[in-house]
Order: structure tokens, then C-alpha cells, then sequence
């Protein structure tokens, strides 16, 4: 089957029963149309995978940041993004795609079962994950279960959903930070040694799949995420002078 490289084409008219799509179509016959954000090697399997149960590609771009230019005049109904193709900072790269592309629906493909990734990947808006390996035999099956508004994760995923907890520390030196304050203010503010708010800080970005200061503030400030960590400092603290921009 021909695979478009450029551009929109009609897309397939899918009949399937399904409820009402909350992206607009009636409740059996939905126009599915689909972007992929992935390497190309990826995005050529992931269109075959898809072809077979009568599903089109209808634009791609090699990561998630371009994909929003791609479809600009059509936004689709899902993307699908592989995670490896994120970039350093993956999750604040799903963000992006979430924000420009507000009503699409986003799966996210794994390479590996890691918690870390997909606890990240789910909070930073991806609907579903789907793990490279078994492609074939999920892919088809989630695009239509987020298209109805299902949340998926695999089965083998499921126990590792629940977020680890925080301590109460990890919990302060992360509003700290999401706040402004750099290592060495944070360390002068809570008494305690810089290597030891590095350390917090550390245990901190593991248990909840990130790398950067700038995925720890968009995570702290994302009310989905439900981490409950206030950003006010308290009254009379000394206010932040430097940039943050360090770990």
C-alpha cells in the first residue's frame, strides 16, 4: 500500500462500533485521521501496522516538536509518538503537543516497559502507551479505544502505575525549585548541606521519570498531576536570585 510521505489524504472511513467520538462523528462511522511522530524506519512500521485494519497515516514528522507544523490544516485525531523521539526532555516535548494540538488524542509508544517513562509519558497528557514490541496487536485497538475516550496502559504496566511517594523532603526542595530557587538557596533556606539537596533532588526526578529542573517545574505547576506541592514561599523567605538553572 502506498505510504504518504507529504501531506494530507482523504482518510479512510472506518466502521466500527464505537460511541460517540468527543472529537465530533457519528457513534458507527468515524473519519479516523492519524499523525505519527517518529524516526522514519518507525513511522513506515507503525503506517503498515495501522494499513492493515484499514487505518491511514495521514502526516509524520521525526519528533513531536515538528509535529504540530504538520498538521497545521488537519489536526488529527491521534498522534501517535514514539518516545525515543522525544528528545532530552520528553515529557515537556509531549506538553507541546498536547498544548498545539489540544483536541488530539496521544499515544505514546515504549521501547521498553520502563515505569519511569510511563509514569512521564502519562503525566505529561499522553491518553495512552503502547510498547514497540506488540505493535501489531495493540496499535489498531488503542487508536480506536482513545478516539472513545478510553485510557489504555498495558496489562504487564498496570502495578507500576501508582506513583511513588515522595518524602516530605524530596516534596520541599521540588516547590523549591519549581519556584525559582537554585541548590545553594534552597540549602541556605531548609539548613541543610547543598550535596544533600542534591540528593533529594535526585531521589526526586527518579521516582518521577524526569531529567531537568524545567520538566520539575512544569510538573509541580501542572494541576493534573496532582502533586499537591505549594509554590508560595513563606512570608519574610528571601526571594530567589539566581536562575535555577542547574541541578
Amino acid at each position: 500500500m502506498p505510504y504518504p510521505r507529504h501531506g494530507w489524504k482523504a482518510a479512510v472511513v472506518v466502521t466500527h462500533d464505537l460511541p460517540t467520538s468527543p472529537l465530533g462523528g457519528l457513534a458507527s462511522v468515524i473519519d479516523v485521521s492519524v499523525a505519527v511522530a517518529a524516526d522514519e524506519t518507525t513511522s513506515r512500521r507503525i503506517a503498515t501496522v495501522l494499513a492493515h485494519e484499514g487505518l491511514l497515516v495521514a502526516a509524520e514528522a521525526p519528533g513531536p516538536r515538528r509535529l504540530p507544523d504538520a498538521c497545521v490544516h488537519h489536526p488529527p485525531h491521534v498522534a501517535i509518538v514514539l518516545w525515543s523521539s522525544c528528545g532530552p526532555e520528553p515529557a515537556n516535548a509531549l506538553r507541546y503537543v498536547r498544548r498545539q494540538l489540544a483536541r488530539t488524542r496521544v499515544i505514546v509508544v515504549l521501547t521498553e516497559p520502563r515505569r519511569q517513562d510511563m509514569r512521564c509519558a502519562v503525566d505529561a497528557g499522553a491518553d495512552a502507551i503502547v510498547l514497540e514490541s506488540r505493535l501489531a496487536v495493540t496499535l489498531a485497538v488503542t487508536v480506536r479505544a482513545v478516539i472513545a475516550g478510553q485510557a489504555c496502559v498495558p496489562r504487564e504496566l498496570r502495578r507500576q502505575f501508582e506513583r511513588p511517594l515522595l518524602s516530605a523532603r524530596e516534596r520541599q526542595v521540588l516547590g523549591l525549585v519549581a519556584t525559582g530557587f537554585t541548590n545553594h538557596e534552597i540549602a541556605d533556606r531548609l539548613f541543610l548541606a547543598e550535596s544533600t539537596v542534591k540528593g533529594h533532588l535526585s531521589s526526586a526526578f527518579s521516582k518521577l521519570g524526569i531529567h531537568s529542573r524545567q520538566e520539575a517545574s512544569a510538573l509541580v505547576r501542572d494541576p493534573d498531576a496532582r502533586l499537591g506541592i505549594g509554590l508560595v514561599p513563606e512570608p519574610g523567605a528571601p526571594q530567589p536570585t539566581g536562575s535555577g538553572a542547574q541541578r
